[in-house]
């Protein structure tokens, strides 16, 4: 949210949206496409033969970092982090002891040393209190 307006906040890709003609909602206190005029079944094509682009800005990014990182990591996640390689992501799920979701999140190897968790905007507080 902006401090200063309340108003849900802009990614550099809003006015991108907007003249595509898509519906803006607020989306975890940012203004977000949630779908386009053309509708889902060409936007799936598209993705699928050409290209598809997802703007993360809004998204929640959480650093765990030092020689036990991975270690770390592992204990909340169901990806196998050991594979993972500098450079790398992977799609995964952070699970509770009983087997339920907490959130399902991208974990980026950005060194050796240095894990960068995307998580969804909606669930950032609950999720860093998952991870603490």
């Amino acid at each position: 949210m902006n401090e200063q307006s309340g108003e849900p906040r802009k990614t550099p890709l809003y006015d991108a949206h907007r003249a595509l003609g898509a519906k803006i909602i607020d989306f975890g206190g940012w203004w977000m496409p949630v779908s386009y005029p053309s509708g889902i079944l060409d936007e799936h094509q598209a993705t699928r033969t050409a290209i598809g682009v997802f703007d993360v800005c809004h998204m929640g990014e959480v650093h765990f970092r030092g020689p036990r990182a991975t270690a770390a990591v592992q204990r909340l996640v169901t990806a196998d982090l050991a594979r993972l390689a500098p450079g790398r992501a992977v799609y995964t799920v952070a699970c509770r002891p009983t087997g339920g979701i907490v959130d399902d999140l991208i974990i980026y190897r950005l060194a050796d040393d240095h894990l960068l968790i995307v998580v969804n905007a909606s669930n950032v507080a609950k999720d860093v209190a998952w991870f603490l």
